[in-house]
């Protein structure tokens, strides 16, 4: 298994695609600040994070933006995009048949996996060290950062909005390599990712106009009811047809996980039946 995992990673961090898939994120935060620092009033432009005054609360939350950014569309759209080059670029370079008999179908699927959220996972750690250390870096150019910031309180807000974006990331990459899979094809499988990823946020629009059962049966719900617990300690309000219901966390985490699950399950299973000369 260490042995495809290692194999994995090195083929895909080698990737030209790595970079603007991947470590854009922190790429994005250094430029972004860059910018910010050249242009007149940057200071200001970056969130007055040189304001004593400001609450520590306030000034960690404004550093954890790249879990935020993670989670939403865009952000899921580059997960799709890369799930589908690290499954779909396979058939397209005709590799498989030279991977597949050296190693079992189910450890290279999982190796795929594990190296994809490896490598995001590291890009958005790697992004939130940076926002936290230029955000210091701007408040010592300024009047200095809010007393009370420590890292027990970073630790626990970035956990805090990293827990959201690692179940929309687990979700959006089981939809990317069963379409890739299924496909056979890079587009394909980001074709997929995005379009479900759009359909989740349709659906949750229309929610009244969608039978409650339906829709209480897709993610789209379950993803936002987990993401309030995390955040408030209470469930998220949802109006649908039949009135306003809200959640327990226990129920929508089995519904996510069985979607997560199935998803990758799906892929695997269709793979192993594949005729890949």
């Amino acid at each position: 298994m260490m042995g495809a995992v290692a194999a994995e990673a090195m083929k895909l961090v080698r990737h030209r695609a790595t970079w603007g898939l991947v470590w854009i994120f922190p790429l994005g935060v250094v430029i972004v600040a860059l910018l910010s620092l050249a242009l007149p009033h940057g200071h200001s432009r970056l969130g007055h994070l040189g304001s004593p005054t400001l609450p520590p609360q306030i000034w960690i939350a404004g550093t954890t933006t790249i879990w935020k950014v993670a989670a939403s569309g865009p952000g899921r759209f580059l997960v799709g995009a890369f799930t589908a080059l690290a499954f779909g670029g396979e058939y397209g370079w005709n590799t498989w048949k030279l991977i597949v008999p050296h190693g079992r179908r189910p450890v290279l699927i999982a190796a795929k996996y594990g190296v994809v959220l490896g490598l995001f996972i590291a890009s958005w750690a790697l992004a939130a060290a940076l926002s936290v250390i230029l955000g210091l870096l701007v408040a010592s150019i300024g009047d200095g950062a809010p007393s009370g910031i420590t890292l027990a309180a970073l630790a626990t807000a970035h956990a805090h909005a990293a827990l959201p974006a690692l179940g929309s990331t687990l979700l959006t990459m089981g939809y990317a390599s069963v379409g890739a899979v299924v496909l056979r094809s890079t587009p394909g499988g980001a074709i997929v990712a995005v379009a479900a990823v759009v359909v989740e946020g349709l659906a949750g629009l229309i929610a009244p106009l969608i039978n409650p059962m339906l829709f209480l049966s897709l993610p789209t719900y379950h993803l936002r009811n987990l993401q309030s617990f995390i955040e408030t300690g209470g469930p998220a309000s949802q109006l649908l047809s039949s009135g306003v219901t809200q959640g327990p966390w226990c129920v929508s985490l089995a519904v996510l996980g069985a979607w997560i699950v199935g998803l990758y399950a799906i892929a695997a299973v269709v793979f192993e039946r594949q005729d890949l000369n």
